[in-house]
């Protein structure tokens, strides 16, 4: 972080103090990051981010944040401890303390008399639905005290909290924030895209995109592709979790033998690099174990590919609101492998959405 503004020569009177907090670089949190310090940096707010050191040294830092150095302030704190957060609101004199992630912060502060940090506190709830487990009694009653302590923290006077939804038309309601999609891909990038992959046009391209986990199911996603009899690709493009990949060689080695082709790019990928993946291949498939609203899906309507998309009860509501561009089907294989074949006999949809981040920032900031 050489080069960013030290905090004395940064504090200019009459402007508002905003602070961001961010402990985790995994998945797109980074991205909400960058999204609202640019959407407050607009409105001429002086911006800090708080960051981790896990996040200061890591790939996702340097892809989102790094090129804010001029314009923000970088400060590590001990991760999303609340003595931390309120020692670094003081520190900068924050008006507007947000935290994109803030599950665990608002369970937190829930059990406290409220936030006791300088200005307010913006909280955005990223998980607001039920997760899915084996143990659907448990599962319930742990969503009910979440749902009970959130409520408490609805009710202190200095913490506005929002709820993170779909992109799929999910409006303007009281207290939603909505999953905000850009697109940075350029004509060039896409038919880079297309060569570096070697999609040649008579497969039809699944893939799977983005940070890749176990939760994504792509061993079942791969098994089905195999079994469903579908003339197909598929493209496993984005940063694998540890271990996903290496179990996966059987699969992959399944697939190649029968002849399918597999492109794999185990990379951080470049917001540029993402969406032009996106728009390349023919549909991306979202089997999802966890229940999260999908930026992923946000981005494949906007460009217009296809979506089939599996599991998470959020991801068959998204798909309920656009459904000449995604489908849902239950986690299931004989079920997705119907999909499988069904949407490689499908032409690419005409319908994408309008996108952008007004929405997002407008919301939390």
């Amino acid at each position: 972080m050489s080069g960013a503004r030290t905090l004395e020569t940064w504090i200019t009177p009459g402007r508002r103090s905003l602070l961001l907090l961010e402990d985790n670089p995994s998945g797109h949190r980074l991205a909400y990051v960058r999204i609202l310090a640019d959407g407050a940096l607009a409105k001429g707010d002086r911006v800090s981010i708080g960051i981790s050191a896990e996040v200061a040294s890591s790939a996702e830092y340097k892809l989102h944040l790094v090129s804010l150095d001029k314009d923000v302030t970088f400060l590590v704190y001990d991760e999303d401890r609340l003595s931390a957060m309120r020692a670094l609101s003081e520190k900068v004199n924050a008006d507007l303390t947000v935290v994109p992630d803030a599950d665990r912060i608002a369970l937190r502060l829930a059990l406290t008399r409220g936030w006791r940090g300088s200005g307010r506190l913006s909280l955005l709830i990223m998980r607001d639905s039920p997760q899915p487990s084996r143990f659907r009694a448990t599962a319930w009653m742990k969503h009910r005290i979440k749902s009970r302590l959130i409520r408490r923290v609805e009710r202190f006077k200095t913490v506005k909290l929002s709820r993170l939804k779909g992109s799929m038309g999910a409006g303007d309601m009281t207290g939603i924030a909505v999953d905000p999609v850009s697109i940075s891909m350029t004509s060039e990038s896409l038919e880079a895209a297309r060569v570096d992959l070697k999609l040649t046009g008579d497969q039809y391209w699944f893939a799977i995109v983005g940070a890749i986990s176990f939760r994504k199911n792509v061993s079942m996603v791969a098994q089905t592709i195999r079994l469903s009899g579908a003339r197909a690709g598929l493209v496993l493009a984005g940063k694998f979790d540890p271990g996903v990949l290496e179990s996966l060689s059987p699969d992959l080695a399944q697939l190649r033998l029968l002849g399918i082709q597999v492109r794999v790019v185990d990379r951080l990928l470049t917001e540029i690099e993402l969406d032009s993946t996106i728009a390349a291949v023919d549909c991306v498939i979202l089997a999802h174990s966890n229940e999260s609203p999908s930026g992923i899906m946000g981005k494949a309507a906007a460009v217009g590919t296809r979506v089939l998309a599996a599991g998470a009860e959020s991801l068959r509501l998204d798909s309920l609101k656009m459904p000449e561009l995604a489908n849902w089907v239950p986690l299931d294989e004989a079920k997705l492998g119907a999909a499988i074949l069904e949407s490689s006999q499908m032409k690419r949809p005409s319908q994408s959405m309008t996108y952008g981040t007004s929405q997002f920032c407008e919301t939390l900031l």
